[in-house]
């Protein structure tokens, strides 16, 4: 499958890039059920943050982070421009944090507040194009609503403590949002099928799942695969790579990244 990137996501990407320099972890979180019906994201980054949304919101989008904040996307417009080759759109907001508060003067950015804790800075980065999938009426409708109440969302989110509450996953000793190695790394039937699902739409490339390496709860489940890659340009080598899949309950399994292994052995002085 040929990786594009739309300019406008690249230029969301630098800019985050500039002002995330300082920021710690989101890659733990936690996503509950309130007692009112709204669900809540917990990250545990500083004094930890929450994101609270509604059940409409929590079906339809799913959260992807990385060491420097956490993005939510709407899940139909991921899924669809991922099919067509075009990877991390369908973005609705990203949750970021840094040290420095200057990104106040930049139109895309909205100023959450301050943690004393770690001494940073919160804020969401709104995407400066649009973002939906548009060759779909239903989808585009979709994105559109959720896209109207981005703002509220952004408007809830709050600073404080760990939340009191045990989630089904802790009693199961697994904290959502955390990666974990299962004790057999053999590929069941479930697990073929999902990877089935995720790599159908591929082209130009070929992955072959030798072992699945760790799973993370999400709002579903994300896998990593090592796999073999080989490619149908000529002359081209196969090579390792770690798929990273997403499956949600009801929805096919889609591919969110292939990172390439790289072998090499570091210089011993």
């Amino acid at each position: 499958m040929k990786k594009m990137v739309i300019a406008m996501l690249a230029m969301g990407m630098s800019l985050t890039a500039a002002v995330t320099a300082s920021a710690g972890a989101f890659e733990h979180y936690y996503d509950y059920e309130n007692p009112d019906g709204s669900y809540s994201y917990y990250f545990e980054q500083g004094q930890g943050v929450f994101v609270t949304i509604d059940k409409n919101w929590y079906q339809n989008t799913f959260v992807k982070t990385d060491d420097s904040g956490a993005t939510f996307y709407h899940r139909d417009s991921y899924e669809a421009w991922a099919a067509e080759g075009i990877e991390g759109a369908g973005r609705l907001f990203r949750l970021g944090a840094c040290v420095d508060n200057s990104f106040q003067d930049l139109p895309s950015f909205e100023y959450i507040g301050f943690d004393e804790e770690d001494a940073m800075n919160y804020y969401a980065q709104l995407p400066t194009d649009y973002q939906g999938y548009e060759k779909d009426e239903t989808i585009r409708t979709e994105f559109s609503a959720l896209q109207a109440q981005v703002r509220d969302v952004i408007a809830g989110i709050t600073i404080g403590s760990k939340p009191e509450f045990e989630t089904e996953q802790e009693t199961a000793g697994r904290m959502t949002g955390g990666w974990e190695i299962p004790e057999d790394a053999a590929l069941t039937d479930e697990l073929m099928e999902i990877f089935r699902q995720a790599v159908q739409d591929t082209e130009d490339v070929k992955y072959e799942p030798v072992a699945l390496l760790a799973e993370q709860v999400v709002a579903g489940m994300n896998y990593c695969f090592l796999c073999r890659e080989t490619s149908d340009d000529a002359g081209s080598n196969p090579s390792w790579c770690l798929l990273y899949v997403w499956k949600a309950p009801g929805k096919d399994a889609v591919i969110l990244e292939a990172q390439p292994i790289g072998f090499g052995l570091s210089e011993q002085s």
